[in-house]
């Protein structure tokens, strides 16, 4: 407990499926008949619902250094009509207008998604306590400050960290060193904030910063090539199921 207790100064957060709960299948679905009208453009027999199993398959599969699932990018959208049988160069023209639509949906999600206003509120309750807040993704720079900006917390964030920008991604303890070097931190004095049971929960306990694994909802819930979800083998200093919960800990760990 007296770990616990140790004078807290910063806190690190993951972005995808913490801050912002993933956006990619309620786009797909928010967009389809958009989707839709650019198929028929194409002089390829590619159904919606082709499309969309082909997608969905494509970003669960593709694992690259500094890539973006949620904001999507052209090698995901283009190896999926690859796969349906569209040759490179009409994959890449047609893949540009889906993205296209795609990124204005992504928009559109998150500037209109209530939870905003809780996770604003709660980070708001967390900065108040005279704590720094950062955040350190495996998104890439551009994404990673373009969502936080539709979902209009980024100004409430002390640093804003991106692998890209690094060379390195989590779980690579080195990630968290530099993230909290540049906050002026130190490991003893830090927590991480994550959903992901091997990026936000064992890489930093290697160096000793404190966890607490947010677990989304159900139909968050699953993994992929990129997202790890094996609770059974960590051992988080707290787990919470809603973001507000955040603010009786912090209110614990800085007493």
């Amino acid at each position: 407990m007296s770990e616990l207790n140790t004078k807290i100064e910063s806190v690190i957060f993951d972005y995808g499926n913490t801050l912002i709960l993933d956006p990619f299948p309620a786009i797909l679905e928010m967009k389809s008949q958009e989707f839709q009208r650019q198929l028929i453009k194409c002089d390829y027999r590619i159904t919606l619902t082709d499309l969309l199993e082909a997608w969905a398959k494509a970003n669960r599969e593709i694992n690259l250094r500094f890539i973006s699932h949620f904001c999507q990018e052209e090698i995901i959208i283009e190896q999926a009509l690859q796969s349906l049988g569209m040759n490179g160069k009409d994959a890449s023209k047609i893949g540009y207008e889906l993205l296209h639509v795609y990124r204005q949906g992504f928009k559109e999600r998150l500037s209109s998604d209530p939870r905003r206003n809780e996770i604003r509120r709660t980070l708001l309750y967390i900065k108040s306590k005279g704590l720094k807040l950062g955040v350190l993704s495996n998104e890439r720079k551009d994404a990673l400050d373009f969502g936080l900006t539709c979902y209009g917390v980024i100004d409430l964030f002390d640093l804003v960290l991106s692998s890209e920008e690094l060379g390195i991604e989590k779980p690579c303890v080195e990630a968290f060193r530099q993230t909290l070097d540049l906050l002026g931190s130190s490991p003893k004095k830090s927590v991480s904030v994550g959903d992901d049971s091997i990026n936000d929960v064992l890489a930093p306990q290697k160096i000793g910063i404190k966890t607490i694994l947010y677990v989304p909802p159900p139909e968050f819930s699953f993994e992929t090539s990129w997202r790890h979800y094996r609770y059974s083998e960590i051992n988080p200093d707290f787990v919470i199921k809603d973001f507000t919960e955040l603010e009786k800990i912090f209110d614990h760990l800085l007493l």
